[in-house]
Order: C-alpha cells, then sequence, then structure tokens
C-alpha cells in the first residue's frame, strides 16, 4: 500500500511539474523597447509626457495557432506614472497570427525629480494560447524585463541678437544657438527664410559641434528692400543629440528702420604695422539725440590678434557726441590686409540695441621714425646729447628734423638738426650741445619731425634726462725739494755752457 501510494504520489508531481512546464513555455519574443513610437524614437528628459513602445513577436509551436485577448501590463520605476497618475500602464491586442509583430505603446509621465540615469522595467503578458481552432484556448503568462535611460535636459535654444535691419541694404541678422544641457550638440543642417527679404545666405557650415553649455553666433545675410517696415525670418536648425536627430525653429521679426544706426564706428587710421602691436583708435558716434549707455564691444580679429582682452566697455556716448576707444592689435606678417569684427551691444531709450561691425585695414606703407641708443655725457662745463633716429617704416620719411627743448637752466647751442630723408631701415645720427647754468637734474624734450610721400606730418617724442653735478674745488699743492732740485741743475748746467760758449766767441774777437 505504502509503495502504491508513494507512485501515486510521485505521477502527481510529475504532472503539476509538466504543467507549470507548459505555462513556462515562452510564445513571444521581446524585439525592442524604446521611448518614442514605433515610427519615431525620442530621447526623454524630466519634467515631461513621452510615450513608451515594446515590440513583440508571437512565436506559436504551429503556424495554425494564435494569442487571443492579449492584456500587456507595465509596472513602472519610482518616480515614473502614467498619464492618468497610475503606477502601472496598460495596453492591450485582441489578438496575434503566426510570426505577428505588434507595438503596444504606454503614455508616461516623467516627473521633474526625476533623476537622469538608466530605469528598469517590468512588462507582464497575459493570453490565451489557442491551438487551431479549439477555442477558448489556454491562458498563458510571460514576463519580460528592460531598461531604458532618461537623458539631463541638453537642447538647442536659440535666440534673435539683432534687434533692427536698415531699410535697403544687405545685412547679418545675428542669431545664438546654445546648447543648453550636459551633452554636446550636433548641428547637421541649418536653413533660413523669409517672407519680406531675400536671403543670402548661413555664414555657418555643417555639420558644426556646439559643446555642452555653450553657445555660438550665427549670421543670416539678408537684403531688406526700401519698402519693408518689418522682417520676418524663420530659422530652422536640425541637430543630433544622443544619436537622435532633433529640430528646432525659431520665428522672429526684425523692425526695419532707416539707413542711419544709433552707434557708428570708425577707426582714426586704417593702416597697420605687422608683427607689431599696433595702438587702434576707435571712434563711437552717437547718431541720435538720446543718451547710449552701457556700450559693450566684443572683439575679434582676421589675421591680426587682439591684445590685452577681447571685451571693451564705455559707460555712455552722449546725444550727437563721440567717445574715442583704444585697442591694441597684432597684425599678422604673412598678409597685406587686416579685419577687426566689432559685435557691440548697448541701451537706447531703455531698449537693447546690437550691431556688428567689420573694420578694415591694410599693411602700412608710411614711415614710422623712432629714436636710438640716446646718451648724455659731459666735458668741459658742457652737456652733450647724442642719438640716433631710424625709420622703422615702410615709406621714406621725408624733411626729417631732430628738435631740442630744454628747461630754464640748461641752455642749448642749437636747437634743431636738420636730417633730410631716411628710406625705410636708414639711420642717422644728431648732437646737441646743452651749457648748464647750474647743478640739477634737467628733463629735455627731443622730437622728430617728418612727413610722408602724400605731405601728411608725424612727430615722434622721446625724453631725456640730464643729470649735472656740483663743480669741485681743485686746489694747488706747493711743490717738494725734491720736485725742485732737478730743474734747478738743469737750469744751472744751461747756463754755464752758454756762458762758456759766448766768452769764447767774445774773447776771439778781442784778440784780433
Amino acid at each position: 500500500m505504502k509503495a502504491r501510494a508513494a507512485i501515486v504520489i510521485l505521477l502527481a508531481l510529475t504532472a503539476a511539474l509538466a504543467v507549470e512546464a507548459a505555462y513556462a513555455q515562452s510564445y513571444f519574443e521581446l524585439i525592442k523597447a524604446s521611448w518614442g513610437t514605433s515610427s519615431s524614437e525620442a530621447v526623454v528628459f524630466p519634467g515631461e509626457d513621452a510615450s513608451l513602445t515594446v515590440l513583440l513577436r508571437f512565436k506559436p509551436d504551429e503556424r495554425s495557432d494564435k494569442a487571443v485577448s492579449i492584456l500587456a501590463k507595465l509596472e513602472l520605476p519610482s518616480p515614473l506614472r502614467t498619464v492618468g497618475g497610475e503606477p502601472r500602464g496598460l495596453s492591450w491586442a485582441s489578438s496575434m497570427g503566426a510570426y505577428e509583430i505588434q507595438a503596444f505603446t504606454f503614455n508616461l509621465h516623467v516627473p521633474s525629480n526625476a533623476k537622469p540615469g538608466s530605469y528598469s522595467f517590468k512588462l507582464s503578458l497575459n493570453y490565451r494560447y489557442v491551438e487551431g481552432d479549439e477555442y477558448p484556448g489556454e491562458e498563458v503568462k510571460e514576463v519580460f524585463y528592460f531598461t531604458l535611460p532618461i537623458y539631463e535636459r541638453s537642447e538647442l535654444s536659440i535666440k534673435p541678437l539683432t534687434s533692427y535691419l536698415v531699410k535697403g541694404s544687405s545685412q547679418e541678422a545675428l542669431f545664438n544657438l546654445s546648447c543648453t544641457g550636459d551633452a554636446p550638440l550636433l548641428v547637421t543642417s541649418i536653413s533660413a527664410s523669409s517672407t519680406t527679404a531675400s536671403v543670402v545666405g548661413v555664414n555657418l557650415t555643417a555639420p558644426t559641434l556646439i559643446p555642452s553649455r555653450s553657445s555660438l553666433a550665427v549670421g543670416v545675410k539678408v537684403y531688406v528692400p526700401l519698402t519693408s517696415t518689418s522682417v520676418d525670418l524663420e530659422l530652422k536648425v536640425s541637430y543630433m543629440v544622443y544619436g537622435l536627430q532633433r529640430t528646432a525653429t525659431l520665428q522672429a521679426s526684425f523692425p526695419a528702420i532707416e539707413g542711419v544706426k544709433p552707434l557708428s564706428l570708425a577707426a582714426l587710421d586704417y593702416e597697420v604695422v605687422p608683427d607689431s602691436i599696433n595702438t587702434l583708435t576707435l571712434k563711437l558716434f552717437n547718431t541720435q539725440p538720446k543718451l547710449l549707455k552701457e556700450v559693450v564691444l566684443r572683439l575679434s580679429g582676421e589675421q591680426l590678434a587682439v591684445m590685452g582682452g577681447s571685451r571693451v566697455t564705455v559707460d555712455e556716448v552722449p546725444p550727437l557726441g563721440e567717445r574715442d576707444v583704444e585697442v591694441k592689435v597684432k597684425p599678422s606678417a604673412q598678409a597685406d590686409s587686416y579685419a577687426l569684427k566689432v559685435e557691440a551691444e548697448y541701451l537706447l531709450g531703455g531698449e537693447v540695441y546690437t550691431d556688428a561691425f567689420t573694420l578694415s585695414f591694410v599693411k602700412s606703407a608710411r614711415p614710422k621714425v623712432s629714436f636710438s641708443s640716446i646718451e648724455t655725457s659731459k666735458a668741459g662745463g658742457y652737456v652733450y646729447v647724442r642719438g640716433q633716429v631710424i625709420n622703422l617704416g615702410r615709406g621714406p620719411a621725408q624733411y626729417v628734423n631732430v628738435t631740442i627743448e630744454a628747461p630754464r637752466g640748461l641752455k642749448v647751442e642749437r636747437t634743431s638738426t636738420y636730417i633730410g630723408t631716411l628710406e625705410p631701415g636708414e639711420a642717422a645720427s644728431f648732437l646737441f650741445t646743452c651749457q648748464p647754468e647750474e647743478p640739477g637734474t634737467y628733463l629735455a624734450t627731443l622730437t622728430s619731425h617728418y612727413s610722408d610721400e602724400g605731405g601728411a606730418w608725424y612727430a615722434e617724442t622721446r625724453q631725456v634726462q640730464v643729470f649735472v653735478e656740483e663743480a669741485r674745488e681743485v686746489k694747488a699743492a706747493a711743490p717738494s725739494l725734491n720736485e725742485l732740485l732737478l730743474p734747478l741743475i738743469a737750469l744751472s748746467v744751461g747756463l754755464f755752457i752758454s756762458g762758456l760758449i759766448i766768452g769764447r766767441y767774445t774773447g776771439g774777437r778781442r784778440e784780433a
């Protein structure tokens, strides 16, 4: 009896395990789980609604078998919820045939407090497995696990930098493209269109990488008709982030004003000396009867380097007035022409305006006379100031004249020295003789005056310090006996010999 009971229990356990094995058999294959829809994947960030799509394929034992009443339950990790606020999402399909693929989509909400990272999901599938036409079929349950990422928000932001456009001219409307997140953006294409102006082109070549949390300026060159009162521009930028393609679009409208801009910018001189530091004087003109305030200039150069910082600020430019700004640049020795680009931002009447200027410069052909090897010396109560002037420019210096201006107490015998013409690289010397009236330190000013071939006059100034010491009194020392003895002996011997000679000749004449 005991043996028979054991056999019955063993058969029951075997049948139960067979049923469990039958239920554990998987008829569905998880092909893919992704954010977005089956036709368009998406990138999900905290603080937005999103669709999650799971693609499943039905793989029955026989081609005539099918799955019916398919219910997919998606358990959501915290803090994700469905759009309705539930922790579990549901999706349903009536039936699937052999090897058919079905998309199960869930509409979710990713709250703003969701941290970027990888999230795990559990998908439970309940359905009836029907063999041929044997309804209602067996109930089957399958479970799938997968993970999906939620990214740190990284998007492309487009903002206009230009506040107005000028009628009847071609100009650039500036836009700022910014990456707002930790992931870099790759701009793959950019286009601009307008119904009120002619778009000439865009000065950005794709593909262009925008690093995380950085920006770049893009100029759209347009021609504004004289009849326009405003210009509508649409800028469309396609970019890739996290390997997916996205598009950002901005529609902007700019007022079209008359040809005079509130701020005008010009250089005092448009010639520069290559491979040396040049000081450029930029003149800011306010063309309006209102005060320009908080003027910010951002500088960049082509074939020249901006020295000492690329940002210059000016507190204000008076109404219908001007201000001068000095900028130091170093032009390349390998170029003949140069450009200084200036982006200006300022306040006028409480509104922010932006302008863009390009100043063109050429290699200087004018002379440049500089002082060299200046030194002072003293001799016999006079002070001498000597040195050289050399033409470091690229053109001949004509009518070169060096003058000296001395302070009171230092008399100059001749205050100018005319040199004439100095060719490029040629040098000439000068010398000034001064007589100090009393000891002390004097500051003399040397100036070289010269002109170029066009008749323009230039001047170079250098100051020289002259130090005159008080003259020391020199006392004569009494000679010693030894010092006098030798001259006295020599004098006595000379007189003795002279007497003998005179006496001889005198005595001879008396005998005769």
